[in-house]
């Protein structure tokens, strides 16, 4: 299970060792996420041309939130909505939230979904509680469910051929290459792993 945080750091560090859950920074701004098996990670990369023809981040975010709640629709899950640009709702509740990261025109859209993930973990981990409002948090509150009934296999499908209609690009699966790895876990030893990335967000000593 991981923590992952942008800024803050407070009081439930201390619930997360105790839980032995791993505090991680990720590279894209935002709030922070809690990661268990139950919570699913998506991530779309490629040119910031492909997601918003004007070269625009906000368009292309805002897009891919749409594009992702229409997939669910799709799958029949109702009463679904959109707030803040960036976050879905399933009957009023936080189900999905995402964030990004630009460089070089190449544009990372990545977003959560939570099906089967602890609440009762998650609320103790998080900086941002409806009863205890931290007013230097980056986090905002949400009350949050689980998508009941999610099928991955047939999500991933859905997700496919309407991301291939959507935005006229096909989508082709295939294996991580051996570099790929292996540049993975040279980025996790120099710099994911790095109390100074974790703790002051710096990427050299």
């Amino acid at each position: 299970m991981v923590f992952t945080f942008t800024k803050s750091i407070n009081r439930n560090l201390g619930d997360c060792q105790e839980q032995d859950i791993d505090v991680v920074r990720r590279i894209s701004g935002g709030g922070t996420v809690y990661q268990d098996p139950g919570n699913l990670n998506i991530s779309f990369y490629g040119p910031l041309k492909l997601f918003s023809p004007k070269n625009d981040v906000l368009t292309a975010s805002e897009g891919l939130t749409r594009f992702n709640l229409l997939v669910l629709e799709n799958l029949g899950y109702e009463k679904l909505g959109i707030d803040n640009g960036s976050n879905i709702l399933h009957d009023g509740k936080k189900i999905s939230g995402s964030a990004n990261y630009l460089t070089k025109n190449w544009f990372l859209h990545h977003l959560t979904l939570l099906h089967n993930t602890d609440l009762n973990h998650m609320t103790n981990c998080l900086l941002a509680r409806e009863f205890e409002p931290v007013e230097s948090s980056n986090s905002r509150y949400y009350p949050t469910t689980n998508l009941l009934d999610f099928d991955y296999v047939e999500f991933k499908n859905m997700l496919k051929t309407s991301f291939s209609r959507e935005y006229s690009y096909p989508i082709i699966e295939t294996e991580l290459e051996n570099s790929e790895i292996t540049l993975a876990r040279n980025l996790e030893h120099e710099l994911y792993r790095q109390k100074r990335w974790i703790f002051d967000g710096k990427r050299k000593k």
